[in-house]
């Protein structure tokens, strides 16, 4: 039924006393009708009962006041707008949600301003809650809450003593986010997270921090972590820096100008350089002379053979690795040095000092499994030196199939004084072994020179040098020694014994075979330059022996000695002995004499052994004939055998007489004792015996 605002009286009308009171109306004051007035007397103030909203909730309007206060629980204004100046104060004293509500309900482009026009203090907008939170919500998809401060700055504070107390939070789905941006500020500060006694934490699945200029990271923290960059969300958390644009040489650059670096994993610390050119990856010290670098493992001791067991470990899969200094490079430990490539090369290289590998107490190996092990030294004058020079120690190397020693120039094997024994192969060997030097052939026009201990001995009569070939003893088996044995077409080959100084002596003990394998010439001495050679044996025979050709003792010198057999002992004799079938031959020179009848005549023929032919000779029986033979092997107490062959056919016979020796030449005297005169040719045959 409808609500009335007066009580009928008759045919008049008579409004409701005010009510007068000492607050004002709420809520709950619900027994009025519409058109009811309340008056405050506390604070001058009065309100009517307008209508009853949804739920019969009563709506009191305050009452405009000109020129004094306006106390009012509800104040609706069609179609407003509503001007407030002075001094206004809005109190909310119902204790429910909303009791103090700001609503714009006109339209699209109705807005709510809470404005200072004039005000210029810090707060001359203050929004506050004393006791309780303050939220600014916006419901409406895809609109801002802005909070601009358009020549000022914006300073957000708070008091609680929490590790929330400012807190920036993105609820709206998987897509939606924070950001923090300054869109026209350079400098380098110009977002600036700074905690003045405590530390910054930024904490998410994932973190990213990018810029199109630089960015830094400061802290004035004292102290160790000062920065620190933490992923704690699990075991499969990771931190990554990275620059996914940049293509300087310091596109990632992490450095201390005053202390120093440290990357510590509890794991593996892995530093990786993709490029595909030198230096991909670069670990360098440039503070001064006395910087150092080190590679550190302080409680590894794993030993293997393979780098990626060791302690530390340095390998290259697929190429080389090359250690290469100005000055020493030096490694030092107290076991072993291993360095070990499965299928590359591994190069130790220096330009211009010493690239020196020592173990103090154990052992250098240098071990290649399947490779080559090269040792070179690439420098015009450098050298390649292995072993201890001042300490001594054992150098082994060992090889499953080849080790190769391959200088450019010259290869030095213990150049220094002090080196007291060198050993190539001494030891029993346990497979066949072949040791070569100075193998392959010589196919253009140099010189390849093969020297064992040429040096010589001298300054020192206590000196000697002593060169041993094949000198073990022999139990059972053999021993072979060859020399020059490789075959010859073209050219010469020489085997060169001894020197012409007339000092040295070559001794042979046992049996020995010179020129054994093919038809070649073996020459012993020196024709040109002279020398003696002695062939001496103490109670065994010396043989000199031929089984398809002949042994010939050839002498070139003008003297009657120039070749001599002697038996020294004089007990021993001097035996030429020819086979059954063969003959003991002098060979002889012959000469043609003067044509006869003669019964003297003269020759010259110059020769140990000789024969002259006489022509043209008639001897009666009993006659002479007289030949005096200049010859200068002939002595006065020369020894001759003559004897004259008579070819005649007739019954003649020249029979040697008489031989009378003179210095430089013989008489000889020849009687026919035959029965017929001589009637063919006679020839004189001789040998001169000393």
């Amino acid at each position: 039924m409808p609500i009335l605002n007066a009580i009928n009286v008759g045919n008049a009308s008579v409004a409701n006393a005010p009510v007068v009171a000492l607050r004002n109306p709420g809520l709950g004051d619900i027994i009025y009708v519409v058109g009811q007035v309340w008056i405050n007397t506390v604070d001058d103030t009065s309100f009517v009962l307008t209508s009853f909203g949804p739920g019969g909730i009563p709506v009191w309007t305050t009452q405009g006041v000109v020129g004094g206060a306006l106390v009012a629980t509800s104040l609706v204004t069609t179609p407003g707008p509503i001007s407030l100046t002075g001094t206004t104060t809005i109190t909310g004293d119902n204790n429910v949600t909303g009791v103090i509500t700001l609503t714009e309900n006109s339209g699209t482009n109705g807005s709510i301003i809470i404005q200072s026009t004039q005000g210029t203090s810090d707060s001359s907008v203050e929004i506050q809650s004393v006791a309780g939170g303050i939220e600014i919500i916006t419901s409406a998809a895809g609109k801002d809450v802005a909070i601009v401060s358009s020549l000022g700055s914006f300073v957000a504070f708070a008091g609680e003593n929490s590790s929330t107390a400012i807190s920036l939070n993105a609820s709206g789905g998987t897509s939606s986010g924070i950001r923090l941006q300054n869109s026209t500020g350079t400098a380098t500060n110009s977002i600036d997270l700074t905690s003045t006694l405590g530390g910054v934490t930024i904490t998410g699945t994932r973190v990213s921090v990018g810029g199109s200029g630089e960015l830094l990271n400061f802290s004035g923290l004292n102290a160790p972590g000062a920065i620190n960059l933490t992923a704690s969300g699990g075991v499969l958390t990771g931190i990554l820096i990275e620059n996914t644009s940049g293509t300087a040489t310091n596109a990632v650059d992490i450095n201390a100008l005053s202390g120093g670096v440290d990357i510590t994993g509890a794991l593996n610390v892995s530093i990786e350089g993709q490029q595909n050119a030198p230096g991909a990856v670069s670990l360098e010290a440039s503070g001064g002379v006395a910087s150092t670098m080190s590679l550190t493992n302080s409680s590894g001791t794993t030993v293997g053979t393979v780098p990626s067991n060791a302690a530390i470990g340095i390998v290259s899969t697929a190429g080389g690795i090359g250690i290469s200094a100005a000055k020493d490079v030096s490694m030092i430990v107290g076991t072993d040095i291993v360095l070990n490539t499965v299928l590359g090369d591994v190069s130790l290289l220096s330009d211009a000092t010493d690239v020196d590998i020592e173990a103090t107490l154990g052992n250098v190996n240098i071990l290649s499994p399947v490779g080559t092990i090269s040792m070179n030294n690439f420098g015009s004058a450098g050298a390649t030196d292995i072993g201890n020079k001042t300490a001594g120690g054992l150098v082994t190397l060992e090889s499953l199939t080849e080790i190769r020693i391959d200088p450019v120039a010259t290869l030095s094997l213990a150049p220094t004084s002090t080196v007291s024994s060198i050993d190539i192969g001494n030891i029993s060997p346990s497979v066949s072994r072949t040791t070569v030097v100075n193998g392959g052939a010589v196919i253009s026009a140099i010189t390849d020179t093969l020297s064992l201990a040429p040096g010589g001995v001298n300054t020192n009569g206590a000196a000697s040098k002593v060169v041993n070939i094949a000198s073990g003893n022999n139990l059972v088996g053999s021993q072979i020694v060859n020399i020059a044995t490789g075959t010859t077409v073209s050219g010469a080959k020489t085997v060169t014994i001894g020197n012409v100084d007339g000092l040295t002596t070559i001794n042979e003990f046992g049996a020995i075979s010179m020129n054994v394998s093919g038809p070649g010439v073996t020459t012993i001495g020196n024709a040109v330059a002279g020398g003696a050679i002695d062939l001496t044996t103490n109670t065994a025979d010396l043989t000199l022996s031929s089984t398809g050709g002949s042994v010939i003792a050839t002498s070139a010198r003008a003297a009657n000695n120039a070749v001599q057999i002697t038996a020294t002992d004089p007990l021993g004799g001097v035996l030429i002995t020819g086979s059954t079938t063969g003959n003991v031959s002098i060979a002889r020179n012959t000469l043609a004499g003067a044509a006869g009848p003669n019964a003297a005549v003269a020759s010259t023929l110059n020769s140990r052994v000789g024969s002259v032919t006489y022509a043209g000779y008639t001897q009666a029986a009993a006659s002479t004939l007289v030949i005096t033979l200049t010859n200068s092997f002939i002595a006065v107490n020369s020894l001759i055998f003559a004897q004259m062959t008579d070819v005649s056919a007739n019954a003649s016979a020249m029979t040697l007489n008489r031989i009378r020796t003179n210095a430089g030449s013989a008489v000889l005297t020849f009687i026919n004792n035959g029965s017929q005169a001589v009637n063919g040719n006679l020839q004189l045959n001789f040998w001169v015996l000393s």
